[in-house]
């Protein structure tokens, strides 16, 4: 019976010592190196829609320059080249298009104690002027106190999320 229970024990500790072990990595970290046909794309200008933000947020609050930034930071976690549209320079074939449809600074959520704010992006993929793929995302915080401080924090999700459906789209 002690025997059994011996061995039973070492079976039991080699295993989990095998299974704890690091596994090794096969992939490259950067997912760009790894795929050599990266897309290219020009960012259009960032906006808003017409009488979609308080003319506050959008004096103060930096929700396009984040959304911006993050964009183009983001995509670089992906197989996707974007590059800011600049006047008298030719864009390329695809065209990224990011809009705020619906910004809400200050919303009540019940049971909440204090205000969160929500933000709508649409985003389009243009080819020649014709659409060929389109995303709405609504994108809520209720995680810093001030207004400005959350709607850039979705700007900088709406970033992510518009990257990472960029690069899932087909370009064929």
């Amino acid at each position: 019976m002690k025997k059994n229970m011996a061995f039973i024990t070492v079976a039991s500790v080699l295993l989990c010592a095998c299974n704890s072990s690091p596994k090794q990595q096969t992939n490259p970290s950067n997912p760009v190196e790894q795929n050599n046909k990266a897309i290219s794309l020009t960012l259009d200008t960032v906006d808003f829609a017409s009488d979609t933000a308080g003319a506050k947020v959008k004096v103060e609050c930096l929700m396009l320059e984040r959304l911006t930034t993050a964009i183009l930071k983001s995509s670089q976690r992906y197989p996707l080249v974007v590059k800011e549209r600049i006047a008298g320079v030719a864009q390329t074939e695809f065209v990224l298009k990011a809009t705020y449809t619906n910004v809400n600074a200050h919303r009540w959520v019940f049971p909440s104690l204090r205000p969160s704010s929500s933000a709508t992006v649409k985003a389009e993929i243009l080819k020649n002027d014709q659409v060929v793929a389109t995303i709405s995302k609504e994108i809520g915080s209720g995680a810093a106190f001030g207004a400005c401080d959350r709607l850039e924090k979705i700007a900088l999700a709406g970033g992510r999320y518009i990257s990472k459906w960029a690069a899932k789209q087909n370009y064929n």
